[in-house]
């Protein structure tokens, strides 16, 4: 029952931290970002009473959806987002500049699932060029 409620605990317990996408506050925790990734070293914090706002590189903006997935993923170890190559490289870009390297290792085997696959010369092509340009 217990972890039916973890990805949606920021709902449920005061948060003291929002990460900041695009115009999308997403409620946090700093205990689980600092648990999870490199979030809190690398963003500046602005204090807004208690909460801390933190705003993700703005490469990130149009893709609230999928950080907010990667975000809830933090409180339950599990990533709940539907994978596909596109999503899965914006996770894989999110993952490597906040240091967020259980979920980076997920996408990696995700990429050798799509190779595996062999879905298309197209999708091969798209893998080994964007595993060669951010060192997959």
């Amino acid at each position: 029952q217990l972890w039916a409620r973890l990805p949606n605990l920021p709902e449920y317990q005061p948060y003291d931290c929002e990460v900041t996408v695009g115009s999308t506050p997403i409620p946090a925790h700093k205990t689980i970002l600092a648990l999870n990734s490199s979030i809190l070293r690398e963003i500046k914090e602005e204090k807004s009473g208690e909460i801390v706002k933190l705003e993700v590189d703005t490469e990130f903006d149009d893709y609230e959806d999928i950080i907010e997935s990667v975000v809830k993923s933090f409180y339950c170890g599990v990533f709940n987002c539907d994978m596909e190559f596109d999503r899965a490289k914006i996770v894989y870009k999110f993952c490597q500049k906040y240091s967020v390297e259980w979920l980076s290792k997920g996408v990696v085997a995700f990429f050798d699932d799509v190779i595996k696959q062999d879905t298309g010369h197209k999708t091969f092509l798209d893998v080994l060029i964007f595993s060669i340009r951010y060192g997959v």
